[in-house]
């Protein structure tokens, strides 16, 4: 596998800010024939790891598949764990991973502690089925992932740009919001006891993972205008 080059600095999707990104001098092999299984957008939902669902989609909590959005300022907040989303023989690995989808369009994941930054060199097996360790789910969730919130004691408050490698088929680069492993936890207990069904972000307020996503994550510069669309009402 080929060694990323550092870190480099690129315009931002926003304004003329500056972002931190990761330069790829060539496009590591690190889901083999992961585009075979996924569509012309990001696998699965956008920013949502591929694998067959053990929970049918009417059961989900807070599931709005079926209903077609529309821009609103005071969007849904559903919340699901990453095991949910996955094979059964690979769930167990996906404790502490959850989806935060925000009006159905838009999705941050939270992924447990990496022990290291979110890093395309990870040695991830070709067949998502055939993960074996919590750091390796992980890792392909973060990766894969369009918005990711993290914890890491070294790099608490910054927000990094990654460039996915065009492999993955993924729609523009991830963003990684690092947090302190303290307040990481405290956000974690919150989605860990989520079981709200169609509450929307207004009704949500005050909860600390829900809190860190409008105040941090929506308003970042980072923050896809594109996504941004569906968090506002229309005009």
């Amino acid at each position: 596998m080929v060694a990323m080059a550092g870190l480099i600095q690129r315009p931002g999707k926003t304004g003329d800010r500056m972002a931190e990104v990761r330069h790829i001098d060539a496009i590591p092999a690190l889901v083999p024939g992961l585009a075979s299984r996924s569509g012309p957008s990001c696998p699965a939902v956008k920013g949502v790891l591929p694998g067959p669902s053990t929970v049918e989609p009417s059961e989900r909590v807070g599931d709005h598949r079926g209903v077609k959005p529309i821009p609103r300022a005071d969007y849904s907040v559903d919340v699901r764990p990453q095991r949910w989303e996955v094979a059964p023989c690979v769930a167990h690995l996906y404790e502490g991973v959850w989806e935060v989808t925000l009006n159905t369009m838009v999705t941050v994941a939270f992924v447990a502690d990496l022990g290291q930054p979110v890093d395309y060199q990870a040695q991830i097996p070709g067949n998502l089925d055939a993960l074996t360790t919590e750091k390796q789910a992980r890792m392909v969730t973060a990766v894969l992932a369009d918005y990711v919130v993290t914890p890491n004691a070294e790099l608490a408050g910054r927000t990094v740009r990654t460039t996915r490698p065009p492999v993955l088929d993924c729609d523009g680069d991830g963003v990684v919001f690092y947090v302190d492993p303290v307040h990481y936890a405290l956000m974690a207990a919150d989605l860990d006891a989520f079981d709200l069904v169609d509450a929307t972000i207004s009704e949500l307020r005050g909860r600390p993972a829900v809190d860190f996503v409008e105040r941090v994550v929506v308003t970042s510069p980072e923050f896809d205008h594109r996504d941004a669309y569906w968090l506002r009402n229309r005009s």
